[in-house]
């Protein structure tokens, strides 16, 4: 038997049946983990994230609503009350409901930094899910950093323009050109700034990239594209208009729109006219 620590409860609020608050309660609490997920198709339970702690040595072994693929999976026979759904095709609903989801709303939990070593030119392959960049910067050790432009990969390609501290995409790879100097000077290094798209779940163990108290929306949408393929519209309704609920919440709290301004001078710049950048 397993001992638990509760990181998250739930209350009910008349916006949507149960909305999820995180809370830190110290207290233990003895759990049958076969108990966790609801079996009721009449409400929409944002399910607990519970620390699993042996007893016997006190390690954390795994978190008994750990999102991944085959958990989600799971989770969506139980509420839809069919142990025998197929498992590919609850596996598309919930990619086509992640793809929803994210779309082309760019938040700060689809954002990443990378940083190479690199010479004044070069290549470099993009990571699978690449979603565009926000910026490029390079600099040399104990020099201010400057920001690589964007050109069209015909203007970058073109040998009669040679421009500096430039960069292009194309096929997936990054290609740039900063600026030579001596031979036994120090390489550059270059920070990518950029957003990546969800990719698809595959693997038993696939998590998708959604903070874990919205990983409700995920299965709300799911679970409306399994309603309508088995002809229960009305339910399929309910359970997106609780999903909007959640996403109209989301988008509140991780919209850079909503941040205050202090905050929003940290996020890349999402206006003007397009260069290149998202």
């Amino acid at each position: 038997m397993y001992s638990s620590i509760l990181l998250y409860y739930t209350r009910q609020v008349e916006s949507t049946p149960f909305q999820q608050e995180t809370a830190l309660s110290s207290g233990l609490e003895t759990l049958d983990p076969t108990l966790i997920v609801p079996h009721s198709r009449k409400y929409a339970i944002l399910l607990g994230h519970f620390l699993c702690y042996n007893i016997a040595n006190g390690g954390v072994l795994e978190s008994l609503m750990d999102y991944t693929l085959t958990n989600l999976i799971s989770i969506l026979r139980k509420r839809l009350q069919d142990e025998e759904f197929d498992g590919e095709t609850l596996t598309i609903f919930l990619n086509d409901s992640l793809n929803e989801i994210l779309g082309e709303d760019k938040y700060p939990f689809m954002q990443r930094i990378d940083k190479y070593t690199a010479d004044y030119h070069g290549e470099i392959s993009l990571p699978l899910g690449y979603g565009g960049t926000f910026y490029i910067y390079a600099n040399k050790p104990k020099q201010p950093r400057q920001e690589v432009k964007y050109l069209e990969p015909e203007a970058y390609f073109d040998n009669t323009k040679r421009h500096s501290f430039v960069y292009t995409v194309f096929a997936n790879t990054l290609f740039y050109r900063l600026e030579k100097g001596s031979d036994n000077e120090d390489d550059f290094t270059i920070t990518h700034l950029y957003l990546v798209n969800p990719l698809p779940l595959k693997k038993d163990t696939d998590r998708p990239p959604l903070p874990p108290q919205y990983m409700e929306a995920l299965v709300l949408g799911a679970m409306a594209r399994a309603e309508e393929y088995r002809d229960n519209f009305d339910y399929a309704q309910i359970y997106r208009n609780q999903q909007e609920q959640l996403l109209t919440n989301m988008k509140l709290r991780y919209g850079p729109g909503n941040l205050t301004v202090g905050n929003r001078a940290r996020l890349p710049y999402f206006g003007g006219s397009y260069d290149g950048r998202i």
